[in-house]
């Protein structure tokens, strides 16, 4: 006999009273109603559609999963990162499919079938006693089930997806005891939601049984149980809602200050996804040249001769390569990957792949501004730069990288040579957070679609460093 039928049997084995089980005449018809068979004559071909339907729902999650998984391991440079990602992908895609709604469907049409004999018995016994509520309540109670089930399968995968993916990209022994504790306590306080709908379903039940007196099985402890089932999916949902509308108000320059670009390190670029890599590259590579033009002195010499300042923070052949910023992101990957350096800061990966570290840069005061100050714009024409329509069309984790690589971009020099050796900053707002900079560079590319990516970086910064003054 199918679930959907056993669970309606045991149903109405609780709600009848007592009087209908003992009459002889309604046991008889009681036990043809029960037999096995009945729950596989029910499969009419609406049913089987319906079972073909849940099984092709499930298929599909765990397809796209795997598939998702292949491309992730494809993009991936490092295999146990990309493996961690392929194999966080699929059990977030299990999760996902316990939201079935044909299996639900299922369960609805099997309890309507099977209760046309049931309540057939029911009218026949009247006089025995009450007649069973109407069979929505019992659909009801189902569904409550039904939704308490699905999310806590939803939630478990979801969590050990994520413990997946971290655990392969960690590096120390702290990060993996650090993905352990968060995947335990979102399984604790997010999982413990799908008590409110089990809670609700056992009253719902108890109710039921309680209207037609078919009190005699009925454990005085079971109503207690299922409110507290009930308070505690309460408490855990409004600790949900509260950590979200915190993390919503917190203030964007303070919550970036926990985990931004100030304080990365090689073993979070590892973790990175490639186009992440990539973005922060080339941000870098733009807010050098930001840098440059706004707060530093003339520069005296072209940046073809090695003793340009843009040499003391960039790699060697950068300028002359076909796809610059594949290969600087590739060179950093490379130096990040040594077991020694993935404790180091991002800025300080970055200046260890520079292609100078001593010496000074030919700065200076040019009485030809006009021959030097193109000097100054090393990445080349408006061409060069992304436009903020493709910029916009990219995932929030690419904007954000872009603009964390254009922070340490800024840095960079002010590192390599020292904090006195450079005038006033304006090339950052020293006051902001990448993360509240790539905000209103949202807000910026958005009215003004058609600009570049360049033009409007160099306007928010210098916008808000005069406000933060």
């Amino acid at each position: 006999m199918d679930r959907p039928s056993q669970h309606l049997l045991r149903y109405f084995d609780l709600i009848l009273p007592q009087t209908i089980v003992s009459d002889p005449n309604a046991r008889e018809i009681w036990s043809n109603v029960s037999e096995p068979s009945v729950g596989v004559k029910l499969l009419d071909p609406g049913m089987r559609l319906l079972k073909s339907l849940s099984l092709a729902w499930k298929a599909f999650f765990v397809f796209s999963g795997l598939s998702m998984g292949l491309v992730a391991i494809r993009e991936e440079p490092r295999i146990s990162v990309g493996l961690g990602d392929a194999s966080a992908l699929l059990l977030i895609a299990i999760g996902l499919s316990a939201w079935d709604p044909f299996e639900l469907w299922l369960e609805v049409r099997s309890t309507g079938k099977i209760a046309e004999r049931l309540l057939g018995i029911a009218d026949m016994l009247k006089s025995a006693g009450a007649p069973p509520p109407p069979l929505s309540r019992f659909d009801l109670v189902k569904l409550l089930r039904w939704l308490g089930m699905s999310w806590g399968w939803t939630v478990l995968f979801v969590g050990f997806g994520g413990c997946t993916r971290a655990c392969f990209a960690s590096t120390r022994p702290l990060d993996l005891l650090k993905a352990v504790g968060l995947t335990a306590a979102w399984v604790l306080f997010v999982g413990g939601i799908q008590e409110l709908p089990k809670g609700a379903a056992d009253m719902l039940e108890i109710r039921l049984r309680q209207k037609v007196g078919a009190t005699r099985n009925l454990d005085p402890t079971e109503a207690a149980q299922a409110l507290s089932k009930m308070v505690l999916g309460v408490a855990m949902l409004a600790v949900l809602a509260w950590w979200t509308s915190h993390l919503y108000k917190t203030d964007p320059v303070q919550a970036d200050r926990i985990a931004s670009a100030r304080d990365s390190t090689c073993a979070d670029f590892i973790g990175f996804q490639g186009s992440q890599k990539l973005s922060l590259a080339y941000g870098y590579s733009e807010g050098v040249q930001a840098e440059l033009e706004k707060d530093e002195p003339d520069i005296l010499v072209p940046p073809s001769d090695a003793r340009h300042p843009m040499w003391w923070v960039l790699p060697e052949g950068l300028l002359q390569s076909s796809y610059p910023y594949v290969e600087f992101a590739q060179k950093l990957d490379r130096y990040c990957q040594i077991v020694d350096n993935r404790r180091q800061k991002l800025l300080d990966a970055f200046l260890s792949i520079a292609y100078r570290n001593t010496g000074r840069p030919k700065f200076g005061i040019s009485f030809d501004k006009s021959r030097t100050d193109p000097w100054k714009k090393i990445l080349g024409g408006e061409e060069s730069s992304v436009s903020c329509s493709a910029y916009s069309a990219g995932p929030q984790q690419t904007r954000q990288a872009i603009v964390d690589g254009y922070y340490l971009g800024t840095q960079a020099l002010k590192v390599r040579l020292g904090e006195g050796q450079v005038g006033s900053t304006i090339a950052w707002p020293s006051a902001s957070s990448p993360q509240a900079v790539r905000i209103e560079v949202d807000k910026n590319c958005e009215k003004e679609k058609g600009a570049k990516l360049r033009d409007a970086l160099f306007v928010v910064t210098v916008e808000m460093a005069v406000i933060n003054r």
